[in-house]
């Protein structure tokens, strides 16, 4: 007898594969766990250090660990773990800004297992341990003119500071993951817990995955990929509350097209702090170009996704997105999970052809298979 034709893998819509490719994207309990050895390790030693106890440091941390919206890197990358050292100097007593980034790095080199793990980077000191992570340590001091939890930033290239507001961009993202008015919350010195990929809110997947296609189509040109920080805002500035995380995509692809200037280009403010630019890099007309054209072929396959039926059809539109790598691993999983459901008879083929691993009542019992006859 003729069976419905089977359109996915043991997951009930796209936004199941989605999840699925999320979950290998992010860090794993293990990897989140030295994560935040080496994170705490760092700060409790800066918060300790006697030359820099005189200026009270405040150790916390910013970036996609802090967010929630980490990616595994690809090839030879590394995860980017981040944190501020916040210390309490006045700006009107510096005369050079780096004078504040030597001040940090010096006390890191007077600790013999970070002296050979350190890098001089433009605005940050970077501890580059063995295997997949990197530790970037931005030095800064409170913004005594915009007041609130804004921030100073040494930056060697300008020789000058940089405004900057980490605190408040993690409170204002937080904020739009539950898409409500922003409050005002403790501050949080520490790495937040785990987050299971199932506990996440639609726009820290949509991050994750655009971050992820944003990897895969300029793997052959990193020069004109667009910072991390500018898509994640991009994203949460568009995203109107959608529970799906394939429609949240979706409408911000939408949403940011409608938004690009007729002449010019698109300025990407730092909503908590106007006075950082987020997309500086796009003052090159090349990589703002590089850019726009980014998110329309991601928006044309995206629609194309949508669209689409079969396993085989679906599974092509995402290896193109997200990397043939990751998707394959999914389909994989997915594929041992309906043979282990099969053996035990616990699968089903529902109305819609999708195969599911929990029988329902409109559901059809499979056979089991055990390729040796009956």
């Amino acid at each position: 007898m003729a069976t419905s034709p089977i359109k996915a893998i043991a997951f009930d819509s796209i936004d199941d594969f989605l999840i699925a490719i999320c979950e290998k994207l992010q860090l794993s309990l293990t990897e989140y766990a030295l994560a935040k050895q080496r994170y705490e390790g760092i700060g409790g030693y800066l918060d300790r250090h006697e030359q820099l106890s005189r200026f009270s440091p405040t150790v916390y941390p910013q970036g996609s660990v802090r967010l929630g919206t980490t990616v595994r890197p690809k090839g030879s990358q590394e995860y980017d773990i981040d944190l501020v050292c916040e210390l309490k100097i006045d700006a009107t007593g510096v005369r050079k800004p780096i004078a504040v980034l030597d001040l940090v790095q010096a006390a890191i080199e007077q600790n013999l297992i970070y002296r050979p793990l350190l890098e001089r980077k433009n605005r940050c000191v970077r501890l580059n341990y063995a295997g997949k992570f990197h530790l970037d340590i931005l030095p800064a001091i409170p913004d005594l003119a915009s007041g609130g939890t804004c921030v100073l930033v040494p930056d060697c290239k300008a020789g000058d500071w940089k405004a900057s507001n980490p605190k408040g961009y993690a409170r204002w993202f937080d904020d739009r993951c539950r898409f409500r008015p922003p409050q005002v919350r403790a501050k949080a010195a520490q790495l937040p817990e785990a987050e299971a990929v199932e506990e996440k809110a639609a726009l820290k997947l949509a991050v994750q995955l655009v971050k992820r296609a944003r990897d895969v189509h300029f793997a052959g040109n990193p020069d004109l990929s667009p910072r991390s920080i500018t898509l994640t805002t991009l994203f949460a500035l568009h995203y109107a509350g959608e529970t799906s995380t394939y429609e949240a995509i979706s409408s911000i692809l939408s949403r940011i097209l409608l938004s690009l200037p007729t002449a010019g280009r698109l300025v990407v403010l730092n909503p908590m702090n106007f006075q950082e630019d987020f997309s500086e890099t796009w003052e090159a007309r090349r990589q703002y170009v590089a850019f726009v054209n980014f998110i329309r072929e991601f928006r044309t396959r995206w629609e194309t996704l949508g669209a689409a039926t079969g396993i085989h059809n679906v599974k092509g539109i995402l290896e193109k997105s997200f990397g043939e790598d990751v998707t394959v691993e999914v389909v994989e999983d997915q594929v041992k999970k309906v043979n282990e459901a099969r053996a035990r008879s616990a699968l089903s083929v529902a109305a819609t052809g999708i195969l599911m691993r929990t029988p329902s009542p409109v559901a059809t019992p499979t056979p089991r298979h055990t390729f040796h006859g009956k």
